[in-house]
Parts: structure tokens; sequence; C-alpha cells
């Protein structure tokens, strides 16, 4: 069994110095901005026409798919001693566009619903958003 790790670890380092696996994990990165992207474009369809999207694919095994590979991507970037920083700032246009995309979609989702419980789904909703907006952006904090 240790022979098998060896073999495998040694496999591992023979590929990190060639830089195949820096290769792999910025491809990776490039391909989950790219899914993540058309997964949020498919989800809107989905959100304005139901079952236009579901009923030809599943976009839960699509999003297992680029949840694994995150994952995938997150071991890889630390055998690669890569990180992926994340530096949002609040003035970026894309924060605001997310931002009131998300409000959006809930508002839409939201058509359906009885009027008695849509308060408390708009208190969770912002209480959600405003724990997001304090990890993300607070300064003062430090990594968890």
């Amino acid at each position: 069994m240790s022979q098998i790790n060896q073999k495998w670890m040694q496999s591992i380092i023979h590929y990190k110095e060639n830089g195949v696996l820096t290769l792999l994990y910025n491809l990776l990165i490039e391909f989950l901005f790219i899914g993540y992207l058309g997964f949020l474009s498919l989800l809107s369809i989905e959100m304005m026409l139901p079952l236009f999207i579901t009923a030809h694919i599943s976009l839960t095994k699509l999003f297992i798919i680029l949840f694994l590979l995150s994952f995938f991507t997150l071991v890889l970037g630390r055998i690669v001693e890569q990180d992926f920083k994340i530096r949002l700032q609040k003035k970026n246009p894309l924060v605001w566009i997310g931002f009131f995309f998300t409000l959006c979609m809930f508002l839409l989702s939201t058509l359906r619903f009885p009027l008695s419980t849509i308060p408390f789904l708009l208190l969770a909703f912002f209480s959600i958003l405003w724990l997001l907006w304090k990890i993300f952006f607070c300064e003062d904090q430090t990594s968890f």
C-alpha cells in the first residue's frame, strides 16, 4: 500500500516540476468561470421560462459537476501552491450587477407565494445577503 502511495506522489511531483499541474489548474479556473457563468445564464432562463431548460438538461447535475470541479481545483491549487484569491471591491460594477440580478431572481421567485410568507422570505434573504456582504467586504477581519 505504501509503495502505491509513494509511486503516486512521485508522479504528482513529476507533473508539478514539468508544469503540467500549473497549466491544468489555470485551465480549470477558466473553465469554472465559464461554467458558472453558463449555469447562471441557464438558471435565469429557467426562472423566466419554467421547464424551458430542465426539460432538456438537468441543472442539478451541471451544478454538482461544477461544485466537484471547484473542490478539485482547490486541492490542485494547494498542490501547485497557487491560490486564486478573490478581491472584490464595493465599487466594482460586477458586484452591483450580481446584487441586482440576485434581487430580481428572488423577487421573481416569490410571485406565487402567499402574501403572509413573503416578509419572512425577504427577512431571511436580506439577512443572508448582509452576512455574505460582511464576509466578502469587511476589511478589518482576517480569513476564516
